[in-house]
């Protein structure tokens, strides 16, 4: 067992297909800072949309945008270089609370 003594990043991944409407109020609600939290990472899975989630991803802020010409799902996300990962589906369930479900304890500590 060791302390982890390096900057926590969390990665969070959002499948969207035709999302449009819905994906920018998406990113735009999720917290940016995080106590005990280095770095907060959004990532969009883009699955093959044919609208305009892209585009719209982008203005609101997402990080890298994954592009898939069909669906791939999650898989190719997790190799972000994170240290926690959450999935959200856009648009995310009623009552969405990032720091609720995010609860890290920096003298916690973490098995190799």
């Amino acid at each position: 067992m060791f302390m982890n003594k390096n900057p926590l990043k969390l990665a969070i991944t959002i499948p969207a297909y035709n999302e449009e409407a819905t994906i920018g109020n998406v990113i735009r609600e999720i917290p940016r800072t995080i106590e005990g939290i280095d770095k907060v990472e959004v990532i969009v899975i883009n699955d093959g949309s044919r609208d305009r989630t892209v585009e719209a991803a982008t203005e609101a802020g997402a990080d890298p945008i994954v592009q898939f010409p069909t669906n791939k799902g999650l898989n190719a996300a997790t190799d972000c270089g994170a240290d926690i990962i959450v999935n959200i589906e856009a648009p995310p369930l009623a009552e969405f609370n990032l720091r609720s479900m995010v609860a890290y304890n920096p003298n916690t500590p973490i098995l190799a």
